[in-house]
């Protein structure tokens, strides 16, 4: 990863002007790879909220990345600094273990966030703020591969939110994306394209 160009990311690259117009950073967990690269988030977090943007993160743990110095410290910095969190129920268990989900989820709320986007894969999604609780079905499809579904399901998520969606149509899309996504294989590869996910829910109703 250190040769990749997030690798060769730092703190100091980060240019305060970038966030002037920005309303949502969204932040992903397993970027969390190195300290550098947790500097540079760290960094990239203040400018926006600074700039009076809201935060998103997908704190995606992985065990793998706990071990490093600093990483838990900052998934747990960012849970507390974050307005909307996009966890899994494996990342609940994480979090808040030995809790049931619904109590789990509710338990997140009571920091800054204002809402929690909780995947949980072939089962959908549910939406909580501190006022509602809105579960979603998934769309059944073939899986293929379920790299990167839960980041097109977040994505799309966040998109929904910007575009002032009401949260049932932001759910169904963000569901449809993670559909989408598991169809096939690679990462990147399922990622959807707006027209890809109306056409796809029109044909799923």
């Amino acid at each position: 990863m250190a040769n990749v160009a997030a690798g060769r990311l730092s703190a100091d690259d980060l240019d305060p002007a970038t966030f002037r117009d920005c309303r949502i950073l969204h932040v992903m967990g397993s970027s969390l790879f190195s300290p550098r690269m947790g500097e540079a988030i760290h960094r990239a977090v203040r400018l926006a909220l600074d700039a009076g943007a809201r935060i998103s993160f997908d704190p995606n743990v992985r065990q793998e990345l706990l071990g490093r110095p600093g990483t838990a410290e900052l998934i747990a910095e960012l849970m507390g600094l974050a307005h909307i969190l996009l966890p899994s129920e494996a990342d609940l268990a994480h979090l808040c273990p030995g809790l049931p989900m619904d109590e789990a989820a509710r338990q997140l709320l009571r920091g800054p966030a204002e809402c929690v986007f909780l995947k949980c894969g072939a089962a959908g999604s549910v939406y909580y703020d501190h006022a509602r609780r809105v579960a979603s079905p998934a769309f059944p499809v073939s899986e293929v591969d379920p790299t990167g579904a839960g980041d097109c399901a977040g994505g799309t998520f966040v998109a929904g939110l910007l575009q002032g969606l009401p949260i049932e149509e932001t759910l169904r899309r963000a569901n449809a994306a993670g559909a989408l996504a598991v169809c096939k294989r690679g990462p990147m590869e399922g990622n959807s394209s707006e027209e890809e996910l109306a056409a796809f829910m029109r044909n799923a109703a």
